[in-house]
């Protein structure tokens, strides 16, 4: 049995001459799992997300470890199991190692495609599976997340639900006016997750987004 190598490293082994060498003599695969796509095969953001018509669920925190990957996982497993189709997009290496069929592993990235690659990556899952929700794993929700958010919400209202590490009253604000729907802060019990879906998309169709108020289950029992 064969030994082949997946680095998450920020040197690239396949660009390192010895180990490239070593592992073509010994049949090992070498994968640089943080190495971007060649510039020319990135994506800009073009607006498409704007015709993913599924429920979308952003799941951010304002570190690293802090759970968000554990939480997106929750929340899909537990939407699959009221037969709903859930993807998860993931937005780091790790999220790929541990099977996430969407993602871009974002701090390998040159700023300007970040958005774009994210896009493209909701689109395709969306295009390609079909699903009934997708969960997106982000870290905090900053200006340029909230901004897309936004103008999604203008043109194409739907329910927006995030699952935040941060309590912070500005940011909550701030998640509202771009059409959160419904901001859920500290964990998830599985047992939670539908009636959550329920009040944000209740919450959509009863005033068509404007005054709809966030849920901070920070504390509650499920």
């Amino acid at each position: 049995m064969g030994l082949n190598i997946d680095t998450g490293l920020h040197d690239f082994l396949s660009e390192d001459k010895e180990m490239v060498d070593l592992a073509a003599q010994h049949g090992v695969t070498l994968r640089d799992i943080r190495k971007p796509p060649p510039r020319a095969q990135l994506h800009f953001f073009e607006g498409k997300i704007e015709k993913v018509d599924c429920l979308k669920l952003a799941v951010l925190g304002t570190d690293s470890a802090v759970g968000k990957r554990t939480t997106a996982w929750v929340l899909v497993h537990a939407l699959r199991a009221e037969g709903l189709k859930a993807e998860l997009i993931g937005t780091g290496q790790t999220a790929w190692l541990q099977g996430a069929r969407y993602g871009v592993i974002m701090d390998s990235l040159v700023n300007d495609f970040v958005s774009g690659e994210i896009e493209h990556a909701v689109y395709s899952a969306w295009e390609q599976e079909h699903p009934d929700v997708i969960i997106i794993d982000m870290d905090s929700p900053d200006r340029d997340t909230l901004e897309h958010m936004r103008s999604i919400s203008v043109d194409r209202p739907k329910p927006i639900v995030m699952f935040a590490e941060d309590g912070d009253s500005a940011t909550i604000e701030e998640a509202v006016r771009a059409g959160v729907s419904a901001y859920v802060v500290d964990g998830l019990n599985p047992g939670r997750v539908k009636p959550i879906m329920e009040v944000a998309l209740n919450g959509m169709l009863k005033s068509q987004w404007p005054g709809t108020m966030p849920i901070n289950v920070s504390g509650m029992e499920p």
